[in-house]
């Protein structure tokens, strides 16, 4: 088991220095950080951003070491132990086109994880989305949630406590995406509201188990598709050659319903390469609404 802890420090000494003690009592092994308010000195344990938003870091009670890591504007990574971590954070004041850079940094970088290495992504995105538990949804919120169906990454946000709390707003914006290796599963993700952070963010806590319960469901959940990976063209042809579904007055609604699903996934399956094209889930059908039927 490996017991991961996620949190923005907003720059404060104080979060840093509580963070430290908190992660000892919990028995923390890997660290997500956004906004650190310094960056130990030639710690290998600890691989900084590029930029120095963010920080991913093995703490004293990890029995494994990093045995390679990596780096970018906004993000950085640790592997080990068949794990790779990622931290990431792009500011809420950041531009558009530097948003969307940002994300196709992490996308490459990503991309590169071998699918039997167990691959987490954490961070404060500053992006809104329903998939996560947002009220409602932004243009990053959408850009993200393609960005998590291109990798074939699961949301692990569950409920809708709020991870960034102040007097007059909050949001759910420190997210956790995941993509496991079977039989591994990810449990006990939640918001930590009793745990004083020194911080405007909460704490984030879950773990990952080598291999679920005997009673546990199935986490492997399926994904969706990637709108950055859409062909048009192949989307077209499908759509022109392909029958829609006959309905009638026999037609039961689960019946509609189910031709009209088996027709979507088979023009997605036809307009993505086979990389991007898991059957639909959460993240899935998205980019339907978003003018494209």
């Amino acid at each position: 088991m490996i017991n991961i802890l996620q949190i923005n420090l907003q720059r404060s000494p104080a979060a840093q220095s509580l963070l430290q003690q908190t992660s000892a009592e919990r028995g923390t092994h890997v660290l997500t950080v956004s906004e650190p308010n310094w960056h130990p000195a030639n710690d290998d344990r600890w691989v900084s951003s590029d930029d120095g938003t963010c920080a991913v870091a093995l703490t004293a009670a990890a029995d494994f070491v990093a045995e390679t890591n990596g780096a970018g504007r906004g993000y950085a990574w640790i592997q080990g132990r068949g794990l790779r971590v990622y931290s990431c954070y792009n500011s809420r004041n950041d531009t558009a086109e530097n948003f969307a850079a940002f994300l196709d940094d992490v996308h490459q970088s990503a991309r590169e994880c071998d699918r039997r290495t167990h691959l987490v992504i954490c961070g404060d995105f500053n992006a809104w989305s329903q998939e996560w538990g947002s009220a409602r949804n932004d243009r990053r919120g959408e850009q993200l949630a393609d960005l998590a169906a291109s990798l074939g990454l699961s949301v692990e946000n569950t409920g809708n406590t709020a991870t960034y709390r102040r007097i007059n707003a909050e949001s759910i914006i420190d997210i956790t995406f995941s993509r496991l290796a079977a039989p591994a599963v990810i449990r006990g993700w939640s918001v930590l509201e009793d745990v004083e952070s020194a911080s405007d963010h909460r704490y984030v806590e879950f773990s990952i188990h080598p291999t679920p319960d005997d009673d546990e469901t199935d986490r492997n959940r399926p994904t969706g598709w990637s709108y950055r990976q859409l062909d048009p063209a192949a989307l077209a042809a499908h759509l022109v050659n392909t029958v829609q579904p006959a309905v009638d007055d026999t037609t039961t609604a689960t019946r509609a319903a189910d031709q009209l699903s088996d027709y979507l996934e088979a023009a997605c399956d036809a307009c993505m390469p086979p990389r991007a094209s898991p059957r639909a889930g959460r993240i899935s059908v998205h980019w339907w609404s978003n003018g494209l039927t």
